[in-house]
């Protein structure tokens, strides 16, 4: 292993500089050009960073655990990436553990994050109280966030108002003249659980809802049959944007238009919706990681937080949704049998 003063000498700074910027501390601010040098000393003399020795040294490995529900979908990877960036810029690097949203694989993921020394644990999703409960038990500070505002009575919670955003847009549905919306969702080991659906269920109490698998979603016959045995459809309500772009695809090919046959809203806001003009359901992320990153540093120096702990999601009207004056009143005799 090299030591401070050969890297110094490779990258031509001081040893207490190579020391303030390897712990990440304050005093370790530099220009561009200087840190290139010393990442380039750090390479060339085969400097590795050892969490274990640090942490004995200083009572802090500078790792942060990450718990993902899910890795496979856009929304989860920006978070993950947001969280990534927000945490090096305090000097802290980021350790993940995947737990597909099993509380087995979530308590494991906690347990051998904590042994590996990481200082405190964000986790991205907390949606049930075994979970709150088990965080509560954790022998290090602890951030989560979840999808209900209720979940801000606990210290440790960052939540989002889905309400906010959904009502929004369901009542732009109504105000444009559709009343008979269909929710698509993957499944939902709860629904009624689940902020979109509720809300959902308020302005439509009869529309029929279906939680189908992506493969189902994508397949034009499965839309055809909705069509089929529920003709009187003006609109679709989407679990999130993926969902929301193959039903444009399918009802594209069965010879329907958006806006003026169907209605169609997502959920996510992705880069992709603003492209299609699809409206969409926009969660703040960057400003929920920002918000967990800083109340997870004031829980790491026991100082007291200032953080915003509801974010209220916002409604994005695009064309996909807009209100038509002449619908084609042939549409139904052009659904498949």
């Amino acid at each position: 292993m090299p030591t401070l003063k050969e890297i110094a000498e490779q990258a031509g700074v001081s040893p207490a500089l190579i020391s303030a910027y390897l712990n990440g501390r304050p005093s370790a601010r530099m220009q561009p050009k200087t840190r290139q040098r010393i990442n380039a000393a750090l390479r060339k003399t085969g400097y590795k960073p050892n969490p274990l020795a640090r942490a004995l040294r200083t009572g802090s490995s500078g790792i942060i655990g990450y718990l993902a529900s899910s890795l496979q979908n856009e929304v989860s990877q920006r978070e993950q990436v947001g969280f990534h960036e927000a945490l090096a810029t305090l000097g802290y690097r980021m350790m993940t553990r995947y737990t597909k949203n099993e509380y087995l694989l979530f308590m494991e993921g906690c347990q051998d994050l904590i042994h590996m020394g990481c200082d405190g644990l964000i986790i991205n999703r907390v949606t049930y109280e075994e979970m709150l409960k088990y965080c509560l038990t954790l022998p290090v500070p602890v951030v989560g966030l979840g999808p209900e505002p209720d979940l801000a009575k606990y210290d440790f919670m960052i939540t989002v108002d889905y309400r906010a955003g959904v009502e929004k847009a369901l009542r732009h549905l109504v105000r444009t003249g559709r009343r008979h919306a269909v929710f698509l969702s993957h499944p939902l080991t709860d629904p009624e659980k689940e902020p979109r659906y509720s809300v959902y269920r308020e302005y439509f109490p009869e529309g029929p809802c279906f939680f189908n698998s992506r493969k189902e979603i994508l397949n034009t016959e499965w839309i055809a049959d909705i069509l089929k045995r529920h003709p009187e459809t003006d609109a679709f309500f989407c679990i999130n944007d993926d969902c929301a772009i193959a039903i444009w695809g399918a009802l594209n090919e069965l010879g329907f238009r958006v806006p003026e046959d169907y209605a169609l809203i997502g959920f996510d806001d992705l880069p992709a919706a603003a492209s299609l003009r699809l409206a969409s359901i926009r969660k703040p992320q960057r400003e929920m990681v920002e918000s967990a990153v800083a109340l997870l540093e004031s829980k790491l120096k026991k100082q007291p937080a200032e953080v915003s702990r509801i974010f209220p999601a916002e409604f994005i009207p695009r064309r996909s949704c807009m209100k038509i004056s002449v619908r084609n009143n042939n549409r139904k005799g052009l659904v498949k049998a």
